[in-house]
């Protein structure tokens, strides 16, 4: 049975870019696949803007507050197998907040690049409620993914 949380998503679903048949998780966000979209296409704002690299459906934001100080930046469903591949969202700048649920712990991420240590980094989602905040610089890149083996919602804020 899904979770309760889950169950009521169908309504809201807005875009889907969702295809349960995509097994590609794994490579989507892997280091490899990471240098495959900086090579050929440089700095890559949107996931969106690199061909078979998101699989999720995009939620409507009817009914959801948006705390005072606060911009929506996305608002997600990912299915077991759901993905928002290689992306630096280098065209809105500032401080990132994205409230994360997951029925499944240890099932779902968020990765990025840390330029420090020349690696990725895995941040695994607990079951339940999570938080995941990252800031996007003018001349920084900070390249990101998202993966999941379970459903998981997201919804990002920006600080204005």
């Amino acid at each position: 049975m899904k979770d309760a949380i889950v169950n009521e998503l169908d309504k809201y679903i807005a875009v889907s870019k969702y295809d349960s048949t995509d097994d590609t998780l794994e490579y989507k966000t892997s280091i490899v696949r990471l240098r495959e979209i900086q090579d050929r296409y440089g700095d890559v704002n949107n996931a969106k803007n690199v061909a078979d690299n998101v699989n999720f459906h995009k939620l409507k934001p009817d009914g959801v507050e948006i705390p005072e100080g606060f911009r929506r930046t996305g608002f997600f469903y990912y299915p077991k197998g759901g993905y928002m591949g290689w992306h630096t969202n280098s065209k809105v700048i500032g401080k990132r907040k994205y409230v994360v649920y997951a029925t499944e712990e240890k099932k779902s991420f968020f990765r990025y690049y840390d330029t420090d240590k020349e690696d990725i980094v895995t941040l695994w989602d607990k079951k339940g409620w999570n938080t995941v905040e990252f800031e996007i610089k003018k001349d920084e890149p900070f390249w990101h993914c998202v993966g999941s083996m379970c459903d998981r919602v997201s919804l990002g804020l920006t600080e204005l």
